[in-house]
């Protein structure tokens, strides 16, 4: 669940806040700023929701957008993220299986 150093901080803030974190949470930072340590900027997720949202838009995408994405030749990266309403990184990321790497 947890690591060291910042990543200690951020769970002793956010439970002081009167959050709770079960076991197979991690702490998002909804305001895309990783050194950030404000506990209202603070959202418990579950490990694997943390690959499907995209940090900076908080767009959620369902398995067959994923597939489409990886299928899709014929479109940018930045064509693709305009219609998902994603970051361009994101559509990056599905293509080249460093997010939702459980879809096919």
């Amino acid at each position: 669940m947890a690591g060291k150093g910042v990543n200690q901080i951020k769970i002793k803030m956010f439970k002081d806040s009167g959050n709770k974190l079960e076991e197979d949470q991690k702490i998002l930072m909804t305001c895309g700023n990783l050194s950030c340590i404000n506990p209202s900027h603070m959202k418990a997720i579950i490990n694997l929701d943390y690959y499907e949202l995209d940090t900076l838009g908080q767009r959620r995408l369902q398995p067959n957008d994923v597939k489409f994405i990886r299928e899709c030749e014929d479109m940018k990266a930045t064509e693709l993220a305009d219609k998902y309403g994603v970051s361009e990184g994101t559509i990056l990321c599905i293509q080249n299986y460093k997010r939702w790497r459980y879809i096919p």
